[in-house]
């Protein structure tokens, strides 16, 4: 197992750090983060950079690429700009359902105009009575002609507010198991008898959570991805990536915690030494910089095994735990190391501090992964 980076890789990485140095000054992310504002301007150039289609196949206007380069993306971004990182995340790992179940005529009709950024997608799995339990979903769909009838209400979904299509999950079969009478729909946002709400949160301001409400909501039987009552096929591969993708993005969080640690620490003068001298701040970073290392090999690992088509729930689920709790854990470190300048709204450590948080929660709680692994072992 190498993790050398290929000469392409390290342009990759290179190029998408100087992307975000341009369009990702301290300056717009505070803008945005404070007025809670979706930047469209920032993710049309994401689309001129091509990266919105980064894993999708050529021939479908993508560019063919890996789980690592999808992950050396998140990483750079979301140290600049952890909004930023889960908004890239609508467009590159949402749409995966159609790229592995989606029929010929979907992959046509979806995947150039989501890589070249015409359209925006969400995913709406959580409802108000289902979080970790997923499967345990209410939301019906009933089969009238060539359509489905929709109805029910899903919640904290990202980015819905500003989605074109929403892969949505709805119970087909209520009178089988859970799992089993699943399907995920292509829900156009536009169609009567949806409506969608925002939800105000801690962190991660910049992308929206909303709920969703849906009223016989018709949605054609050509939209069905991957085939009736196999949503929850779907919904698992679109989860294994989904957890890559949160690996990715705290890792590049904790660089950054790092880097304005260390920063903040030389530049410091307590009775005029820096208290980067200090022992008590040297070694709470070097336990930032340890705890960050792990998790970006732990990260890295679980995007060779999806290249290499390797199973990996439960590295999935490890990756989950470990690089959400670490950069939570160095979020906070990284507060106590500015003191109450980090507690202030002048400085970016509070925003760590906010955006941190949700990752220990959202795809799946630190309990639900602990579950999972156990179960993996056998107990």
């Amino acid at each position: 197992m190498d993790f050398e980076l290929s000469e392409t890789q390290r342009i990759l990485k290179k190029a998408v750090g100087d992307f975000s140095e341009r369009w990702c000054s301290p300056d717009v992310v505070r803008r945005h983060d404070e007025a809670d504002a979706y930047p469209h301007d920032v993710y049309g150039e994401l689309a001129k950079a091509g990266w919105l289609g980064i894993v999708y196949p050529i021939e479908y206007g993508g560019s063919g690429g890996d789980a690592m380069d999808v992950t050396l993306i998140f990483e750079e971004l979301c140290r600049r700009w952890m909004a930023l990182g889960l908004i890239y995340h609508t467009a590159a790992i949402f749409p995966l359902g159609i790229r592995y179940f989606g029929s010929e005529e979907q992959k046509r009709t979806h995947l150039r105009d989501i890589a070249e950024g015409r359209t925006r997608f969400a995913f709406a799995l959580t409802e108000p009575d289902s979080g970790s339990d997923a499967a345990a979903l209410r939301t019906r769909a009933v089969r009238e002609g060539d359509e489905y009838v929709v109805n029910g209400a899903k919640t904290f979904i990202s980015g819905a507010d500003v989605a074109n299509r929403i892969a949505l999950v709805a119970r087909t079969d209520p009178s089988v198991s859970k799992h089993r009478g699943l399907s995920m729909f292509l829900l156009d946002t536009r169609s009567t008898g949806v409506r969608i709400q925002p939800i105000p949160k801690l962190g991660i301001h910049g992308l929206r959570t909303c709920q969703i409400f849906l009223e016989d909501v018709r949605i054609p039987f050509t939209d069905v991805v991957g085939g009736v009552n196999n949503g929850w096929n779907v919904v698992l591969r679109t989860l294994e990536w989904e957890r890559l993708s949160i690996g990715a993005r705290c890792i590049g969080g904790c660089q950054a915690v790092i880097d304005d640690a260390i920063r903040y620490a030389n530049q410091q003068k307590h009775s005029g030494t820096a208290i980067g001298t200090f022992q008590a701040i040297q070694h709470m970073i070097a336990d930032m910089e340890i705890a960050t290392q792990a998790a970006r090999m732990l990260t890295y690992r679980l995007a060779w095994m999806i290249d290499h088509g390797k199973p990996c729930a439960r590295e999935a689920a490890v990756v989950k735990v470990f690089a959400s709790e670490t950069y939570a854990r160095i979020a906070r470190m990284g507060v106590q190391v500015l003191g109450e300048y980090g507690y202030t709204m002048d400085f970016a450590m509070q925003r760590h501090y906010r955006d941190s948080k949700i990752y220990e929660i959202g795809g799946g709680t630190s309990q639900i992964q602990r579950g999972i692994i156990a179960k993996s072992l056998g107990l």
